[in-house]
């Protein structure tokens, strides 16, 4: 039936599930699912239909469905860590769990979603070695490596632990002037050189 051009049956909560960019579920509270999402179906290769009744251990191979247990069984037991993030084979997924509560305040059961987060995790080791590769050659340069910014007290953002050696000072105490300035350490007659 529509109503001035709104849906108004049991389809538009079906409508918005189906058409978010990740799979959605709910399960009652012994792990049974009531309701999925066309990607949740999509991922498991059976019909919408076929996925309601049945539990993780009917869907996936063990090894997955003991780790969709272990999150279900933590958020229902209270955990206040929302966001699972699994290998699953050779790929990332991340989770959003919930418990569900009835109009009296009861739990009846989990809800979700999840999504592959494979590129994004291949991003975060890619920029961990990135940082690990830039500290490894910074750490065994000669002298002092530092990143400032141009204001009279030439206020440290960055520096490598050669500072040391240089200054008398480790790294956290002239970062942002936290016990001198970098300029305090400056020969006087070249303080107020304008170098913007």
């Amino acid at each position: 039936m529509k109503k001035n051009n709104v849906i108004a049956d049991d389809t538009s909560a079906q409508l918005i599930l189906d058409n978010l960019p990740f799979s959605v579920w709910l399960k009652n509270l012994d792990g049974i699912y009531i309701a999925v999402n066309k990607y949740f179906a999509e991922y498991t290769g059976l019909p919408q239909e076929e996925i309601i009744g049945k539990t993780d251990f009917e869907l996936y191979e063990e090894s997955e469905a003991k780790i969709y247990i272990a999150t279900d069984a933590a958020v229902i037991g209270g955990s206040k860590q929302e966001f699972f993030e699994s290998l699953v084979g050779e790929n990332w997924k991340e989770e959003f769990k919930n418990l569900v509560f009835d109009e009296s305040g009861k739990a009846i059961g989990t809800a979700g979603y999840s999504r592959f987060i494979t590129d994004r995790k291949k991003m975060e080791a890619a920029l961990k070695e990135s940082e690990r590769s830039k500290a490894a050659l910074i750490s065994n340069l000669p002298g002092v490596a530092f990143r400032c910014i141009n204001d009279k007290d030439w206020t440290m953002t960055f520096l490598s632990d050669g500072c040391f050696g240089l200054t008398g000072y480790l790294p956290d105490e002239l970062l942002g002037n936290k016990i001198i300035s970098y300029n305090a350490l400056i020969k006087q007659n070249f303080r107020d050189y304008n170098y913007s």
